[in-house]
């Protein structure tokens, strides 16, 4: 062994056949004790590499810089100067276009088309940025300025910051980047239009259903009592459907093929708390029955919506129809998703709490189901909670106002329940008598 002192190691021959091919640097790991080593062709290049390396050892002991290993130094040397744009897509291959919670699973064509959008936005203004030049001022001035709607706005900046987080800390190598420098908090998302539109009456969902096509009218029907997605819809099969034990097997949405092209076909659910056996009311059951046997057919591989002139209903047909029929209802305000707004807001109307509603829904985020559970209640309803919460803990001699205000609450809703149980007796003597 020849070269430098002891602490940080030497420098060895490499020999082949009685030759000396090479020569090779290493010295001790400051921090946990292994060997750090690297081969040359030249003694020289092996001692001024040793030297530089002995350099930022003394510095680490003495507390004044922290050692990285070479390998790590070299790699974010290698990230300063990458444009952003060739790691952007190296990643988006490898990792972007799969679901964030199973990297096996491809996302959904039209998923992956939105991505790839989201991608192209950010490369008009990064992509020939070299990795280890884009600071937080660039970042925050970028985002200042991008001119979009608030929501491709917010996915746009949530695209960036996933990149630059896969550089920062990648799962499987080594960083090319020091930090991320997204450190901005992701723009809010903004309440939807949609949220603050009044669920359907049973008046209107009665038009509504009253305007659709012969062939397509049980789909509001199914999509109210089972609170599908239209996708979803478009996917049942007569097979899906279990009548006999009241129940349906939700397996399958419609989607295109790669590029979100191409003819419809049968694909993976939303999201994998989707895919569930859901109760169907019986009182749907003789519906499904009349439409099965007029429209679809008894072959259990048999699309529930039979279009004219393909094989697998067209969820862009379908939409058609209903904000048409929507429009004839008098409801020219909605979007065919209020169909299943409207579901689950009868759930909690009917004295389903958030969980039920959660389950109804198959909402994998409870956050979502909570704004559903905001809008249905009220703020009324959420303030005679309050108001009978806070009598109980601080529990006293109510005022005459008090008690007044509780008499005429408990009276509305003892006058609900006896118009509900009026009208369901005069249903049952409907019956009978038919």
């Amino acid at each position: 062994m020849t070269g430098m002192s002891k602490q940080i190691g030497g420098i060895e021959p490499r020999n082949y056949k009685g030759r000396t091919i090479g020569w090779t640097a290493y010295y001790a790991n400051p921090i946990d004790g292994g060997r750090v080593r690297r081969y040359f062709h030249d003694r020289d290049d092996a001692q001024d590499w040793l030297d530089s390396e002995r350099l930022l050892v003394k510095a680490h002991k003495r507390g004044r810089k922290q050692w990285t290993h070479p390998r790590d130094r070299e790699r974010k040397e290698k990230g300063a100067t990458m444009p952003f744009k060739d790691f952007a897509e190296e990643w988006f291959d490898k990792r972007g276009r799969f679901d964030r919670h199973d990297p096996t699973k491809p996302l959904a064509p039209n998923t992956l088309r939105h991505k790839r959008l989201q991608l192209d936005r950010v490369e008009r203004t990064f992509g020939n940025t070299p990795l280890g030049d884009i600071t937080e001022r660039m970042v925050a001035d970028w985002l200042r300025d991008l001119d979009l709607d608030p929501i491709p706005k917010r996915e746009t900046f949530i695209m960036l910051r996933a990149v630059m987080q896969a550089a920062a800390h990648p799962t499987d190598d080594r960083p090319l980047i020091d930090h991320n420098p997204c450190t901005q908090p992701v723009p809010p998302k903004p309440r939807s239009k949609r949220e603050t539109i009044p669920e359907l009456t049973p008046q209107q969902i009665a038009a509504v259903r009253d305007h659709m096509p012969d062939y397509t009218r049980v789909s509001i029907n199914v999509m109210l009592g089972l609170g599908l997605r239209i996708g979803e819809m478009c996917a049942l099969r007569v097979g899906d459907l279990d009548l006999e034990h009241g129940i349906c097997h939700l397996t399958h949405s419609i989607r295109r093929g790669d590029g979100d092209i191409g003819d419809l076909v049968l694909g993976d659910m939303k999201t994998g708390t989707s895919r569930q056996d859901v109760p169907i009311p019986d009182r749907l059951i003789p519906e499904l029955e009349k439409h099965i046997e007029r429209y679809s057919g008894g072959s259990p591989d048999a699309m529930l919506l039979h279009p004219e002139r393909t094989s697998i209903m067209s969820d862009r047909t379908l939409r058609a129809q209903i904000s048409k029929a929507l429009a004839a209802a008098g409801r020219a305000d909605a979007t065919p998703h209020l169909l299943r707004a409207t579901a689950v807001s009868m759930i909690i109307h009917q004295g389903g709490e958030l969980k039920d509603a959660q389950l109804f829904a198959r909402h994998s985020d409870p956050t979502i189901t909570a704004r559903f559970y905001e809008k249905t209640r009220g703020l009324e309803h959420r303030r005679t909670l309050a108001n009978l919460s806070y009598g109980t803990m601080f529990a006293g001699a109510r005022t005459l106002e008090e008690l007044e205000r509780d008499l005429m609450e408990a009276e509305r809703q003892a006058s609900e329940w006896s118009a509900r149980v009026i009208e369901l007796r005069r249903l049952v003597d409907l019956k009978r008598r038919g």
